[in-house]
């Protein structure tokens, strides 16, 4: 049975989910499909055998559908330390909520050791991609830990032509580097903490698909096979042991699926487009002397001197910085613009404060 989220009889699944004991009978198991839609991208899941699948990702535009076959969402399997057990996830309910777009929370559990998962899958108004949240508490009398190889997503994508894979190097100053690989046979990329978690996977300038996860660190992993237009994207965002006490709860950091119509630029100011209206800082977005600009400076800053604090400030205003933070501290407990530091990061007592002297930008609308 296949249903389109806004179609959903709201009697027949939102209820609230309460805390079940790990003993609770387990749903039965019959597929069910849930799509969810932005302006771009239209997901579609799938619950079977007590699992999730992604059964297509498409743009309502281009129509080509970039998971021609089910793949299967990783649940997390943090073993037990007992030889041959793996964690075993059942499937309990479902929970849809209108309030804002579409979004659907899909709950599991988990006996040995007791846990709680919910999944929950987010397609917010406008242009974007649909997001996937994880959150798993800790409902067993002793420290659960994840370990570090725990896999956020992974999907099967198919692509209908060449495809060229853009990621973005991170950097502190200067011009940043784009970096852009054909995709071929057996191909097998990996990306690490230095490179911005986004990735856009683009067939010329048709159309693409891209993944982002809400974290800094880990990376992505991208292979082929013999047929270069079928390929793996897998999101690796923990990079140490993650340990919960009784009663805590672990936050995966969430994943980005999108798909768009055009070049990478369509597809990447769609993106930004989502970002801004749904995810920046509301203080950022909404108050229109927020700095946009803030430097981190330390010892003198990149070429600026002045007599006093508020000259060393003014130099940098005048390059269109909004906001200065000293990071810098020699050991003395003073920074090289005489503030006093304890920590060795500190904010200005004072600093640039006329604004006009840093040009103003245009918001998105």
């Amino acid at each position: 049975m296949k249903t389109s989220i806004r179609a959903v009889v709201a009697a027949a699944m939102i209820g609230s989910v309460t805390a079940v004991p790990a003993t609770e009978p387990a749903t039965r198991n019959v597929d069910r499909t849930w799509t969810l839609a932005t302006d771009d991208t239209e997901l579609t899941l799938a619950v079977t055998d007590h699992a999730i699948s992604i059964v297509g990702l498409h743009n309502p535009l281009q129509k080509w559908d970039w998971v021609p076959a089910p793949s299967r969402v990783p649940l997390p399997d943090i073993g037990t330390g007992k030889a041959g057990q793996t964690t075993v996830w059942e499937y309990r309910d479902t929970v849809v909520d209108r309030k804002c777009g579409d979004q659907l929370t899909l709950r599991f559990t988990c006996v040995h050791p007791a846990m709680e998962l919910k999944s929950v899958w987010r397609a917010l108004p406008g242009p974007g991609p649909v997001e996937n949240e994880v959150t798993i508490e800790n409902r067993s009398q002793g420290d659960v830990v994840f370990p570090p190889t725990l896999v956020a997503a992974k999907v099967d994508l198919a692509a209908d032509g060449p495809v060229t894979m853009h990621r973005a190097r991170k950097t502190n100053v200067g011009i940043g580097e784009v970096l852009q690989d054909v995709v071929g046979p057996r191909a097998s990329f990996t990306t690490d903490t230095s490179i911005i978690p986004l990735i856009i996977l683009g067939v010329g300038d048709k159309h693409g698909a891209y993944l982002g996860y809400e974290w800094e660190l880990g990376g992505f992993r991208v292979t082929s096979g013999t047929d270069p237009r079928r390929f793996a994207v897998s999101v690796h965002p923990i990079t140490e042991k993650v340990a919960r006490p009784p009663g805590g709860t672990f936050l995966i950091p969430s994943v980005y699926y999108g798909v768009y119509q055009g070049d990478i630029d369509d597809g990447s100011n769609r993106f930004k487009r989502w970002f801004w209206n749904h995810k920046i800082t509301r203080s950022l977005h909404d108050n229109q002397d927020e700095p946009w600009t803030e430097m981190c400076v330390g010892n003198g800053g990149p070429g600026t001197t002045g007599a006093s604090p508020q000259s060393y400030y003014d130099r940098i205003a005048a390059t269109g910085v909004e906001c200065v933070k000293l990071d810098f501290w020699d050991g003395t407990g003073r920074d090289n613009a005489g503030t006093r530091t304890e920590t060795g990061c500190s904010t200005p007592r004072s600093g640039p404060t006329d604004s006009t002297t840093a040009p103003r930008r245009t918001r998105p609308e």
